[in-house]
């Protein structure tokens, strides 16, 4: 309720600081008094949006990196992809709903151009509330496990996410994804 007053009420600085720089204009003050305002209410919606994103990972109880498995390896061809892959190769975690499966994450190969298998149901839901949906995020194999080598059928993988989404920045069509 707290943190819905500090919104509310800055949302109101807001309508003031806007109708501040229109007076600023009207008396011939200048455009720099405009700018001022202008900057000043940018840094405080910067300053706001960063403190609710570090409310959300602490109450989700969320650390980057995050290490995890990566789910589903057994589907689809995954092990064909997995068996290609190394240490060290970048990923993409795209959330990327799907009918039935809204909180479908899957973890992408960059480098292969292709998709390893998915997140857990109760991270992706986290990541979810944490990021927004269709978001994306960077991460790498931090490494394979299993295989014919070591006496095991299948293949794993396993990650690590990082907080950052530098690799596909400009990226908002993940069609090109190759299951």
């Amino acid at each position: 309720n707290s943190l819905l007053f500090l919104w509310d009420s800055l949302s109101m600085q807001k309508k003031s600081i806007f109708s501040l720089s229109r007076l600023a204009f009207f008396t011939n003050c200048g455009k720099r008094a405009i700018l001022v305002y202008m900057k000043l209410w940018a840094s405080v919606k910067n300053s706001i949006r960063r403190a609710f994103y570090l409310l959300r990972k602490r109450r989700l109880g969320l650390s980057f990196p995050l290490y995890c498995k990566a789910r589903g390896v057994t589907a689809n061809d995954y092990q064909g992809a997995i068996a290609q892959s190394r240490a060290g190769y970048p990923l993409q975690i795209v959330h990327t709903p799907k009918g039935e499966y809204p909180h479908n994450v899957y973890v992408y190969n960059v480098t292969l151009n292709r998709v390893l298998g998915y997140l857990d149901k109760t991270l992706a839901k986290q990541l979810i509330k944490l990021f927004g949906k269709g978001f994306v995020r960077d991460g790498y194999i931090e490494n394979i496990t299993g295989g014919q080598k070591r006496g095991y059928p299948y293949y794993g993988c396993n990650l690590r996410i990082l907080e950052s989404q530098e690799l596909l920045r400009n990226c908002k069509d993940f069609s090109h994804l190759k299951e």
